[in-house]
């Protein structure tokens, strides 16, 4: 009706009858408001002059900037917009606009950066109120993600911007897009992952055909079928995040990451092939630019159009091959975002992420990649991001950031995770490592001190030092020997150890292994008693005995080549059979810290015989007998002992042990013949075992 708005207006109605009647007048007053809104501004370079040829737009909306700079986006519905801004030689920017429906436009200006290389891979380790910071050289490649066919695909900040997925029909999305060729020379299976994504959302692969693949340009869309032809409305044939076992043949495909909301940021792809041919090949230039004009030129395209329109190519896509052949691992050429030629990197600058407003950490200077932030208190998250700093026709600016980097510092020794590490922190660690209890995934991380994935006696040699102030494992071991421990049998009651070693020790870990059926170990003990030293040991799960002693209060524990540990056993098996003992993953910590290198002697197993209590002679076995009999004995410890046959006038017949002989269950046959090698007689004869302190005889019975 052409009102206007905000200004207001008075409406009545009156039904009108036959002749010439009015029913009463009915009236309203009512104001018109604006039903949408307007958005305008100004992109600007870093120096605030106004930027030509920059491209804003809010979903399918957008306008390009003239010579002022400026923009309008006319007709916006009323609400939140993410409007992006992008320009050929400069980073793109994005903010999200709130719309009003009113006559003046919303303002938001804009200022672009010129393309600048970030840094990547930032990752944050806590440890002890530091936080250890790391990342990659701001436009580095990073080649290589575990062993793939093809190692990776480069960044995608050196990958071919495709622009805003809102212009992409296929890819859709509305955040940067990035693309590569792969060319497969054989029928093959393939799985494709971003192998390290570096992002600040979720991003998507995306694989397509020649056929499929679609891009919009400033002059209209291209695909296979013509320069301004229209995009297919089909997706992509494997749109999954994750591209896992995708079946390609012959011929030209283009992987596509696919960015929602924004930059995309750092990223590798990997291509591994799980079945089919074995020769592939991948770049990231996608099309032959002066081929591609003579293409369009034969297809009736005037030579203006057709340059006009490669030039919008050849702002999409970089022109210098990037070939990456089969298992080439070597290093990438890197492809610079940068477009001034000035630019020198200055160092980077280090934020903390926070609720109330994020803030500057740490600036450091040069190339160096690393950083240490001391932080307040332990068990609090803490989160930053990297920026790098570039030197610039405009002056010092920033890139844009990695993502977010997070972490948790920790005490390491502090089990219980009370900011402390005492004698509580280190009874639970050798309960763990004697399996007496099972550490929580945080426990196990606070008490793995070495970070060596593993829970043993150098943990806690190193949680000693902790608790005492001792510096000594900072030095470097002061002997190259090499310790030996062996195994021996302590009479069947027991197993000894001993330990050759011309260092010092402070703690000694080892497991012992045997049918438990048979033996049973007892509680170590050191064979020379020390103030502060604990030994214990404990039956695993798989019924190992883990042994394990450490001298608590940082001192060294004293051994002797007269013995080590002693193990007391007790022994459930017949007489005179032998119980192997293995032992394995022996550890020795010396004096400052270290791993002493040690070996087993002999095959590290040692055969445990039960040891009789007293002296006995048994009767002979069969008897009578012929021609050969056999007969038992026991020897409580090591003796001089005789072992002879009489006959009945009491002359020796055969003298079958004669000198010191072992404790044990021993075992004799007597084959029948005399001391000169001839056979006896049929009759009776007497056998007599004699040592020092015992004399038996029995008689046998020879039958012929």
């Amino acid at each position: 009706m052409g009102l206007t708005n905000n200004q207001e207006y008075t409406f009545a109605i009156a039904a009108s009858y036959y002749p010439n009647f009015e029913s009463t007048l009915e009236s309203i007053t009512v104001t018109p408001t604006w039903m949408y809104g307007d958005l305008s501004g100004v992109i600007s370079d870093p120096n605030g002059n106004a930027l030509d040829s920059a491209i804003v737009s809010v979903g399918s909306l957008s306008d390009t900037t003239g010579v002022d700079g400026a923009y309008m986006l006319r007709d916006l519905d009323p609400g939140l917009h993410n409007v992006v801004v992008t320009h050929p030689s400069f980073d793109n920017n994005n903010a999200d606009v709130t719309t009003i429906a009113q006559e003046d436009a919303v303002v938001q200006n804009f200022t672009l950066n010129p393309k600048l290389d970030r840094p990547g891979s930032l990752e944050a380790d806590g440890f002890g109120q530091n936080v250890y910071l790391t990342w990659r050289t701001a436009g580095s490649m990073e080649i290589g993600c575990g062993d793939k066919l093809i190692p990776s695909l480069p960044f995608s900040d050196q990958g071919t911007n495709l622009g805003m997925g809102d212009e992409w029909d296929v890819a859709g999305g509305d955040g940067e897009d990035y693309t590569y060729t792969f060319y497969v020379f054989e029928d093959m299976t393939i799985t494709v992952d971003l192998c390290s994504p570096i992002t600040d959302y979720d991003a998507k692969l995306e694989i397509f055909t020649a056929d499929e693949f679609c891009v919009y340009t400033s002059t209209g869309y291209y695909n296979d079928d013509g320069p301004f032809g229209t995009c297919p409305d089909s997706p992509a044939p494997f749109t999954p995040s994750f591209i896992e076992n995708a079946m390609l043949t012959e011929g030209v495909y283009y992987i596509v990451v696919d960015g929602f909301g924004g930059d995309t940021g750092n990223f590798e792809i990997s291509v591994t092939e799980t079945g089919g041919g074995r020769e592939f090949m991948a770049n990231q230039h996608m099309l032959d630019i002066s081929l591609e004009e003579q293409k369009l030129i034969s297809r009736g395209v005037s030579s203006i159009d057709a340059r006009t329109y490669v030039s919008d190519l050849k702002d999409i896509y970089f022109d210098n091959n990037f070939p990456i052949g089969l298992n080439n691992n070597s290093d990438a050429r890197s492809v610079s975002l940068r477009t001034s030629t000035s630019d020198s990197l200055t160092g980077y600058n280090i934020y903390q992420a926070l609720l109330s407003g994020d803030t500057l950490a740490l600036a450091t200077y040069g190339e160096d990649t690393t950083a240490v932030i001391a932080v307040p208190e332990n068990y609090v998250e803490y989160c930053y991001y990297v920026k790098a700093r570039w030197s610039t026709d405009y002056g010092e600016l920033e890139s844009k950031a990695t993502p977010i980097a997070c972490t948790t510092p920790y005490l390491g020794g502090d089990v219980n995770s009370d900011d402390m590490v005492d004698v509580n922190d280190l009874l639970s660690v050798v309960d763990f490592i004697l399996q007496i209890e099972l550490p929580t995934e945080l426990q196990f991380r606070n008490s793995d001190l070495n970070r060596d994935d593993m829970l043993n006696v150098a943990d806690i040699i190193m949680m000693i030092d902790i608790i005492y102030g001792s510096s000594a494992r900072t030095l470097a071991s002061s002997t190259e020997s090499i310790a030996e421990l062996s195994m021996r049998n302590g009479g069947g009651t027991s197993l000894l150890l001993d330990l050759a070693y011309d260092g010092f020790v402070r703690g000694v870990q080892f497991d012992l292994t045997a049918d438990l059926s048979d033996v049973m170990f007892g509680s170590p003990m050191l064979n020379e008693l020390q103030e502060g030293v604990m030994i214990n040991s404990s039956t695993l799960d798989d019924g190992t005995t883990r042994v394990l002693a450490v001298n608590l209060q940082g001192g060294l524990l004293s051994f002797s080549s007269d013995g080590f540990i002693t193990i007391p056993v007790t022994m459930n098996t017949g007489r005179g059979d032998h119980v192997k003992v293995d032992i394995d993953d022996i550890q020795l910590i010396d004096q400052n810290g270290e791993s002493i290198p040690v070996n087993a002697k002999g095959d590290g197993s040692v055969a445990l015989e039960l040891i009789p209590m007293q002296y006995a002679l048994y009767q002979n076995f069969p008897n009578p007998f012929n021609p050969v009999t056999e007969i038992q004995f026991d020897i409580p410890d090591m003796s001089a002992v005789q072992l002879v046959v009489y006959n009945l006038m009491g002359q020796e017949v055969r003298r079958l042990v004669n000198g010191e002989i072992q404790a044990g269950y021993h075992r004799i046959v007597w084959d029948g013949l005399n001391d000169q090698g001839e056979p006896v007689s049929t009759g009776v004869y007497i056998y007599s075992l004699t040592s020092p302190s015992f004399h038996s005889t029995k008689k046998m019975v020879l039958l012929k």
